[in-house]
């Protein structure tokens, strides 16, 4: 297609500069020459309209050309990936606003100390919306996942072991109660000796 409008448009211009020479009156050669031009851009099937004409040639019209037609083309599939990068932008900014909700919920479950201390300890903050990093997020959100299932086995290991048996393992850790407890460590040491107190006392 390219090929035959390029010709198309050397044998027309040929025409005019002819026509533009002699004036309008135009010979059966010169009429010859331009109809071949046209008759090319027909036979590609190229947009004639009024650039394909003698006195549209003369006004400065021309065929519309491929590349022309194309251009929207290009414009809408690049509006398209645009439109694509944007959805997936805002898809990530709601996953991240779920994690801080999800973690901001968990300071009930948990109690103050513990929440505040998972926040400091994993990501170096006292507000979950100061996270930044999505893995980060995701990391502190782990963790209080951890410390809320740890504090149950905790409370539950306490019923079976007793409340004799549940101040004995917080006094040797120096404590006065769970809510005390702001790391993973200190609440696993108290979960595994309340559940080997447990286990002691059936």
């Amino acid at each position: 297609m390219a090929h035959c409008t390029v010709l198309a448009f050397v044998l027309a211009a040929h025409a005019v500069e002819i026509v533009q020479e002699e004036g309008a009156g135009m010979t059966h050669l010169k009429q010859h020459v331009f109809k071949s031009a046209t008759d090319i851009c027909i036979y590609c099937g190229a947009d004639l309209q009024e650039g394909a004409t003698p006195d549209g040639w003369l006004r400065g019209l021309r065929p519309c050309r491929d590349e022309d037609s194309q251009a929207p083309e290009r414009t809408a599939a690049n509006n398209g990936g645009n439109s694509d990068a944007h959805g997936n932008g805002n898809a990530a900014q709601a996953q991240n606003g779920a994690v801080i909700s999800a973690i901001e919920q968990m300071e009930k479950a948990l109690g103050k100390r513990m929440y505040r201390g998972l926040l400091k300890s994993v990501a170096r903050v006292w507000n979950p919306r100061d996270i930044q990093d999505p893995a980060i997020q995701q990391k502190v959100q782990a963790h209080m996942q951890a410390a809320e299932r740890g504090l149950r086995r905790a409370e539950a290991a306490r019923d079976k072991a007793g409340l004799a048996a549940f101040a004995g393992v917080l006094q040797r850790l120096k404590l006065s109660s769970l809510d005390q407890v702001d790391n993973l460590k200190t609440l696993n040491e108290i979960v595994v000796a309340l559940e080997a107190a447990a286990s002691q006392a059936k």
